[in-house]
């Protein structure tokens, strides 16, 4: 990437034209994606504005509705890493200017993009509500977004479509369980699960198969709160089992971390409900090495909390 953005500022810079500043503002966007996947937000946010401001220049100048779907792009990702970063008044302000833009595109063009687009700002805005603690904000982008994604899904049955379809009866489900309708959180999540139960059997891909396995851990948290110890259970073990293959496949860190998330809750789950003492110690001894192993922090400290446990109370 810094090879490409050496070639794309030599040449924005030679010919000045709209095509070469477009290639500089993407080349931008993606060092800056690349530093925010290392972590480093201070980094991920500088190339975004850098980026930014080519795009505000581009989309002032020319007005396509390419340039203004480019800033809309940008607004949203500064908001991302202001997210990230604990700035949630900055976030949403980015992610407003964003949704202004993608309003504006899908009321004059209608295209399915456009649509998709406007969705998920509304899934952006609903996650800083949610964040903030305005849960009944965040259930009313929720629902915009839910509203669009139920007529992209019908009207193209892709699995983009579906995929986000199921995202969006997920993050209601979330909205509804922390605010205590658990009854309402179970119809969310059982949704998604439909879904994403139909992507995994069609698909076999490593996101279907995350997506799924998240349903089931979803379902099973809502079960404890509402007493179903048996339900509960049972969705764990589906989660388990997902994890378990999806880590020992790909190796990835994510899988690790979600393999030692599901890990470490079924073991307070067999703990504090006296279903097996024996199967919750060998469930957090396993966080315990996933974390020494993975040289990961967030792993390590999973790690050492599961170490504690097993000090006080095995």
């Amino acid at each position: 990437y810094e090879k490409s953005l050496a070639i794309a500022e030599e040449l924005a810079e030679k010919t000045g034209t709209i095509g070469s500043r477009r290639d500089l503002s993407a080349s931008y966007e993606r060092l800056g994606a690349t530093a925010r996947a290392k972590g480093d937000l201070a980094g991920a946010q500088r190339y975004y504005e850098k980026s930014l401001a080519i795009r505000e220049e581009l989309a002032e100048k020319t007005g396509t509705i390419e340039s203004k779907r480019d800033l809309s792009i940008s607004y949203e990702r500064l908001g991302d890493t202001a997210r990230e970063q604990g700035g949630l008044a900055g976030a949403q302000r980015y992610y407003e200017k964003s949704l202004a833009i993608r309003e504006k595109l899908a009321e004059k063009t209608g295209t399915i993009g456009s649509r998709r687009g406007l969705s998920i700002s509304y899934n952006k805005l609903g996650d800083t509500a949610r964040a903030k603690g305005d849960l009944a904000g965040a259930q009313r982008y929720y629902e915009k977004s839910l509203a669009i994604r139920e007529k992209l899904a019908e009207k193209t049955g892709t699995i983009e479509s579906k995929r986000d379809l199921s995202i969006s009866y997920e993050r209601l489900g979330d909205t509804a369980r922390e605010q205590g309708d658990l009854a309402g959180a179970q119809r969310y999540y059982e949704k998604s699960l439909a879904i994403n139960e139909e992507l995994a059997e069609k698909t076999g891909t490593i996101e279907s198969r995350r997506g799924l396995s998240i349903s089931y851990e979803r379902l099973g948290a809502t079960a404890i709160e509402q007493g179903d110890l048996a339900g509960a259970q049972r969705y764990y073990e589906k989660s388990l089992a997902i994890r378990e293959e999806l880590a020992e496949k790909t190796g990835m860190l994510q899988a690790h971390r979600d393999l030692a998330i599901i890990l470490f809750n079924m073991g307070v789950f067999y703990y504090n409900n006296g279903i097996s003492s024996d199967r919750a110690k060998s469930m957090f001894e396993r966080v315990v090495e996933i974390g020494k192993k993975s040289g990961d922090d967030y792993l390590n400290e999973l790690g050492k909390e599961a170490k504690d446990i097993l000090d006080n109370y095995f």
